[in-house]
């Protein structure tokens, strides 16, 4: 089939990534997916350099380590030590807007799993389910006999 790129964010810190076959679905909570869907929503259309992308990926690992809603990125289960300045700002400011209430989901978010290896954060579509095809496919052929029918009345 067609291959398409797609930017997904790793939602483990301590995990390799390895290519594996994915899932829809996640074991995180309704609350933290939730958190994931604000972040996507809000801060996503924001990452467009190293920079950006490296606060995105603080931001997500922050929200899965914590078990309540106030993040910060100096304390707690996620803490960084060394980071540059401006992506810690950066990725604190999004996490307030998310604590503060301020920033909401406005859904689109997936999370792909596969057991070994990390999990992903994207916003791609999920691909069509291979029942469309077969819909699509039994509308043409119906549309077929249609034809065939009408030119068979005709002759």
């Amino acid at each position: 089939g067609n291959s398409q790129n797609f930017v997904a964010f790793c939602l483990e810190p301590l995990e390799w990534l390895s290519l594996r076959t994915y899932t829809d679905g996640t074991s995180l909570s309704a609350s933290v997916v939730g958190q994931l869907g604000s972040l996507l929503s809000n801060a996503f259309g924001m990452v467009n350099n190293s920079t950006s992308a490296a606060a995105f990926q603080i931001a997500a690992w922050e929200i899965v380590s914590e078990s309540v809603g106030n993040y910060n990125l100096g304390s707690g289960a996620f803490q960084l030590t060394s980071v540059n300045a401006t992506t810690r700002t950066l990725a604190q400011g999004w996490l307030d807007s998310i604590s503060s209430g301020q920033w909401t989901s406005t859904g689109g978010v997936r999370i792909l799993t596969a057991s070994g290896t990390q999990d992903l954060l994207t916003d791609m579509a999920p691909v069509p389910v291979p029942a469309a095809g077969m819909m699509l496919l039994g509308g043409l052929a119906g549309l077929v006999g249609l034809r065939r029918r009408r030119k068979a009345r005709m002759v």
